[in-house]
């Protein structure tokens, strides 16, 4: 009976001890896999933040260009504010660029007028008032001409 004891006891002893292993086993791999994921998630953070800040540096470049655009008209701008105050009243600013003005100047051609005979007159328009609004006669001085 004694061995009998002896056995049970090495048998709950195993069963007892599997279950202690497994659950000390599940809590190891929980905490490899929060280490893991912590890990994978910082990583994953890492990679976005350095994402963002190449982003915000193409966009800084950008702005900068902007930037240096615009000052560069804002000069030019002053530049010529400058030259028109030292201009006389009578002269001023030319409304297209160089290369406009030169463009328009050797395309203008000069406008021929022909010359037409100016004795020459529609009959609606000769000699006096005709028509609807212009008739000075009377129907008894129309009668007398035959008109």
């Amino acid at each position: 009976m004694d061995w009998l004891v002896g056995i049970l006891l090495v048998v709950v002893g195993a069963i007892v001890g599997f279950f202690v292993a497994k659950y000390f086993l599940t809590q190891s791999g929980k905490a490899k896999t929060k280490s893991h994921t912590e890990q994978s998630e910082r990583e994953l953070l890492t990679e976005q933040a350095l994402i963002h800040v190449s982003h915000s540096r193409k966009m800084l470049e950008e702005i900068q260009r902007q930037s240096n655009a615009l000052q560069a008209q804002m000069d030019a701008y002053e530049d010529i504010i400058i030259q028109t105050k030292g201009m006389k009243d009578g002269d001023s600013l030319p409304f297209f660029s160089d290369q406009a003005t030169t463009f328009l100047r050797s395309k203008q051609k000069e406008v021929k007028t022909t010359s037409q005979d100016i004795g020459f007159q529609p009959p609606d328009y000769s000699q006096g008032n005709s028509g609807l609004f212009g008739s000075s006669k009377t129907e008894s001085e129309r009668k007398k001409t035959g008109s």
